[in-house]
Parts: structure tokens; C-alpha cells; sequence
């Protein structure tokens, strides 16, 4: 839920506001941006889309299409 953080304050909502809007405390959207709750219940993950405005995949970081090779 890495783009949790960046997706509210580009929308300029405060985490209560994204709370509120989700039905979810505003304590766990506070875990889920610091990544303290790592593992979001799919139903949290759909309330903060709706909230947000977004599709659910937004939520997550877009994987590095060009991995650095390891050695």
C-alpha cells in the first residue's frame, strides 16, 4: 500500500478524511502508509479505492520493469 500516501495528499484528503469516507479507523490507514499493517484485508484495500476514487491497483507500487541483475 505503498501509494496509499501519495494518492491522498495528491487528492488533498487528510488520513481521517480517507478514514471517514472508507469506514475504516483512521488509525489503520495511518499503519497501512507508515507499512506497520503490511497485509490490508481485501475488503480494506476496496474501501480505500472507493474512498480514493481509484481502481484497487492504483493502491500498489508499479513493479521495477528492469530489475537490477544480482551477481
Amino acid at each position: 500500500m505503498m501509494r496509499l500516501k501519495e494518492i491522498r495528499t495528491g487528492k488533498r484528503l487528510t488520513q481521517e478524511q480517507v478514514a471517514e469516507r472508507a469506514g475504516i479507523d483512521q488509525s489503520t490507514v495511518s499503519e497501512l502508509e507508515r507499512g506497520v499493517n503490511p497485509n490490508p484485508t481485501l475488503q480494506t484495500i476496496l474501501a480505500l479505492a472507493r474512498a480514493l476514487d481509484v481502481d484497487p491497483a492504483e493502491l500498489f507500487p508499479v513493479p521495477d520493469a528492469n530489475p537490477p541483475e544480482t551477481t
